[in-house]
């Protein structure tokens, strides 16, 4: 496999997807993806502020149904909803869309999905919020589907408040109970997979879209 990114490359992007340039104007929606239960609140928490401080019109939620195993849990969009009126956000404001059978239920099915979704809806910007862990990888797949399916979308980036970085937690897909900060190698490695694939733009490409998204 070819070197995924060069350093300097590969630090612009992390940088430039954690501490984006967000416009003035409301987005139509700020999304948000399935989350282990053990990182999904400064997820809720970060969308609900969004949507409330007029950052973005609505927001939406991951269709996921839902998944309980052993420690493994992460809840249902309707669970997700719950949570969001909990903290403030009108049940009005809140919409679902729904996974891409182009792949199984994944970050890409998710990214893909809403992707879908705003062109359906002709929405014309969209904010993914996540846990930091989860951000780089969410943003990367969404932009990637917006390239693919929606290249008129601009897509932001709002990072969700970062939890304690040594906490031993689970992440995604059954991962081992890890410390966070110890799960950025997992992260890194799949985004190599999916771009040696095909699933997903380089680091470079998705650099450029971010330079025309600001041009």
């Amino acid at each position: 496999m070819n070197q995924y990114a060069s350093p300097e490359m590969l630090f612009e992007l992390i940088a430039r997807i954690l501490c984006d340039s967000i416009p003035g104007n409301p987005a139509d929606a700020v999304c948000i993806f399935g989350q282990t239960t053990e990182n999904d609140m400064v997820m809720l928490e970060s969308a609900a502020d969004i949507q409330k401080f007029g950052r973005a019109e609505l927001v939406a939620v991951t269709g996921y149904e839902g998944l309980k195993k052993d420690e493994f849990e992460v809840r249902s969009s309707e669970k997700f909803a719950s949570l969001l009126m909990n903290l403030g956000v009108p049940e009005k404001d809140i919409v679902f869309f729904p996974l891409s059978d182009k792949f199984p239920p994944c970050t890409d099915a998710e990214a893909v999905g809403v992707v879908e979704f705003a062109k359906r809806q002709g929405w014309k910007s969209l904010i993914v919020t996540v846990p930091p862990l989860h951000q780089v990888r969410a943003f990367i797949s969404t932009v990637s589907a917006a390239i693919k399916w929606y290249p008129e979308l601009r897509v932001y980036s709002m990072p969700a408040a970062a939890p304690s970085w040594t906490e031993e937690v689970i992440h995604s897909q059954s991962a081992p109970r890890a410390r966070r900060s110890a799960q950025f190698a997992g992260e890194l490695a799949k985004l190599a997979k999916y771009c040696e694939k095909g699933d997903h733009f380089s680091p470079a490409e998705i650099t450029e879209y971010l330079d025309r998204r600001d041009g």
